[in-house]
């Protein structure tokens, strides 16, 4: 996961190399230029109702598509957006005109309508979201399993999927489960040399 993570850190290099000295932190924007960019509030105003946003900077037609999308033409000819680093400038005026359009709108209108026109944005999913999404469950990435004392569990499965080499998805063993099993196999102790550890407390 570490190294996945510090993979798809990579945009932050190119910064790191043209100033000679580490990135520096931007929060949730991207490369300067984009706009909008990151999360914005949505109805009904929960906590986990927000939208990611991203309009690629160096392709100005989809910051075309944005402002259609929004029913704000009037931003095509406003000098203030006329390319991504005159938008760049303006960016608090411009997303608080995005906040102003999602927070009338639930997450999953904002992505439809955006998506729709062509702009990149996701709802913010939250972990009861993600096991009742249509996707992820038509998809087999939800499964249920059996646990010994929660009983049915439903949990995300095994992203990867092999034709030849199934990941199955099992619960999580209880505490001590497999302490016989794992101290026979692995030290060859016998089931008496297991009990007595087991008298004196040193395992489970």
């Amino acid at each position: 996961m570490q190294e996945t993570i510090a993979n798809l850190g990579r945009g932050n290099y190119a910064s790191h190399y043209r100033e000679g000295k580490p990135a520096a932190r931007r929060g949730n924007t991207a490369p300067p230029g984009a706009v909008p960019d990151g999360l914005y509030p949505c109805a009904p105003g929960g906590p986990n109702d927000h939208v990611y946003i991203y309009v690629q900077p160096v392709n100005n037609d989809m910051w075309c598509d944005f402002a259609r999308a929004i029913g704000r033409d009037d931003l095509l000819a406003d000098p203030r957006c006329k390319d991504a680093p005159t938008r760049w400038e303006h960016r608090d005026w411009l997303n608080e005109i995005a906040r102003a359009w999602t927070r009338a709108r639930t997450k999953h209108d904002v992505m439809a309508t955006l998506g729709k026109g062509g702009v990149p944005c996701g709802a913010v999913l939250d972990s009861a979201e993600l096991l009742d999404d249509p996707h992820l469950n038509a998809r087999g990435q939800i499964a249920t399993v059996e646990h010994a004392t929660r009983g049915r569990v439903r949990m995300p499965g095994s992203p990867v999927r092999l034709s030849a080499s199934e990941a199955s998805t099992t619960p999580a063993p209880l505490l001590g489960e497999h302490t016989a099993e794992v101290l026979a196999e692995v030290l060859g102790l016998s089931k008496d040399e297991i009990a007595a550890l087991r008298a004196k407390g040193v395992v489970r």
